[in-house]
């Protein structure tokens, strides 16, 4: 059971290490530092960048009072980095440097937090802290999203036409494509990503619901497992409305 243990450990810790580290190669130093790197120097990068994570991740460790402390700077970290990810869909102005800030600010904030006060986070509570990291994030990376190049216009011409998220938001492409007389194939005003957003928040539901439907049923629940079933039915029957109206391709 603990060499069992330990290699469950061994693969995450390898895991995330692998992953932490491509992430700097490909998105960081390749992209920006030396685009020009060969295969020889971004695997020399990616070897450099995993003990280095690795010192930060034991530096932050010592930080951290207990379990509850790394999933409140975990938690902390996604909320400011949530809206991004949304809006990069719907708004063509959001690009790499955007994302990047978004990161580097939520976590900075969300540190800063954790080594206040012995990690109490000083006198906010745990959703003012919250509340507080989603405002400054935001405005720090919509400040970088208008002070910095956007992304290449016919990368952003490809992106609308593979994901065909609407009118809204991305007006500016579509107009810039019509003064240059650029036929973007297959575009359409109306987007079905509505739906499949719908969809997948449905799909969700059904996914926990179906959990605690299970978890009832073991613990001897049967009322509230066949209440949770019926939540997971309707919100299926959801996804399942709104797929049809998906245009997949």
């Amino acid at each position: 059971m603990v060499t069992s243990l330990i290699a469950a450990y061994m693969s995450t810790m390898s895991t995330q290490m692998n992953w932490g580290a491509s992430v700097l190669v490909n998105d960081l130093y390749k992209r920006f530092l030396k685009p020009d790197a060969s295969e020889r120097e971004q695997v020399w990068a990616g070897r450099l960048a995993t003990p280095l994570l690795m010192l930060a991740a034991c530096a932050l460790a010592l930080v951290l009072r207990d379990a509850l402390s790394s999933f409140e700077l975990l938690l902390q970290i996604g909320s400011g980095t949530g809206l991004v990810m949304l809006l990069r869909w719907f708004w063509w102005r959001v690009n790499a440097m955007a994302e990047i800030t978004a990161m580097a600010v939520s976590f900075l904030v969300a540190l800063a937090f954790q080594m206040s006060k012995g990690g109490d986070g000083g006198d906010f509570s745990a959703s003012q802290q919250l509340l507080i990291g989603v405002g400054v994030t935001t405005v720090a990376w919509v400040l970088v999203a208008f002070f910095t190049e956007s992304t290449d216009k016919e990368v952003l011409r490809r992106f609308y036409q593979r994901v065909q998220p609407g009118e809204l938001g991305w007006k500016q492409v579509l107009e810039d494509a019509e003064h240059e007389r650029v036929q973007m194939r297959d575009t359409k005003l109306h987007s079905d990503l509505p739906s499949g957003l719908l969809a997948a928040a449905c799909a969700s539901v059904a996914i926990w619901a179906l959990i605690y439907a299970t978890g009832y049923w073991l613990y001897g629940r049967p009322l509230w497992a066949l209440g949770m079933g019926a939540v997971a039915v309707a919100a299926g029957t959801g996804v399942a409305l709104c797929w049809r109206r998906l245009s997949l391709r």
